[in-house]
């Protein structure tokens, strides 16, 4: 009988307060009208900042990121194409570039063997007219008078004076030197010596 004791004194103590407890539940508004519109308006915000999540962006992004991924792929696939072009064209150069090494070693070989004597012939004859050629124009240009013929000179490099003291006839060479100043003529001498 203890027990049944114990179960109606534990019932009057938690019987009437399940009815209060809803009875404040629904009078808490009016009860404590300040905590109620801070825990409404909280309420609120978060409903509000739920409503403002918005997944498009995220979606846009993915989609954005997709169409460059395939843009670089593309991009890289040309690239690829370009640098096979490449490397047959440099590998059509260095084929290109040992035929005419070898035909040079033939040009050169061949004057000593005996062989391709006419390709040898018309290198010579080539570089003889140019020869001829070059010594005319130095003819031509050393036959000035001093007073024409010194500023001309003064304004050459040091290499092409080289080269005319050693294209020219010794009546050149002297005229050529009495042209230039004397600074200049002993650093041709110097350089030709």
């Amino acid at each position: 009988m203890n027990i049944k004791k114990l179960l109606k004194i534990i019932g009057f103590i938690i019987g009437p307060l399940i009815p209060l407890a809803i009875v404040i539940y629904f009078l808490f508004p009016y009860i404590n009208e300040e905590k109620y519109e801070q825990v409404a308006e909280s309420n609120q915000n978060l409903g509000i900042a739920a409503e403002n999540i918005d997944v498009a962006p995220v979606g846009a992004d993915f989609e954005t990121l997709k169409k460059q991924a395939a843009k670089f792929y593309e991009d890289n696939q040309e690239m690829k194409k370009v640098l096979d072009s490449l490397r047959t064209v440099n590998d059509s150069l260095e084929n290109e570039l040992v035929i005419k090494i070898e035909e040079i070693e033939k040009l050169t070989a061949a004057p000593a063997e005996g062989e391709g004597s006419e390709e040898a012939e018309t290198l010579a004859n080539a570089s003889d007219e140019n020869n001829e050629e070059f010594k005319e124009n130095i003819k031509s240009f050393l036959s000035l008078d001093d007073e024409n013929l010194a500023p001309i000179i003064n304004e050459m490099s040091d290499e092409q004076l080289v080269r005319l003291y050693r294209g020219g006839s010794s009546l050149q060479r002297r005229k050529l030197l009495r042209s230039l100043e004397s600074k200049r003529a002993a650093k041709l001498m110097t350089e030709v010596m």
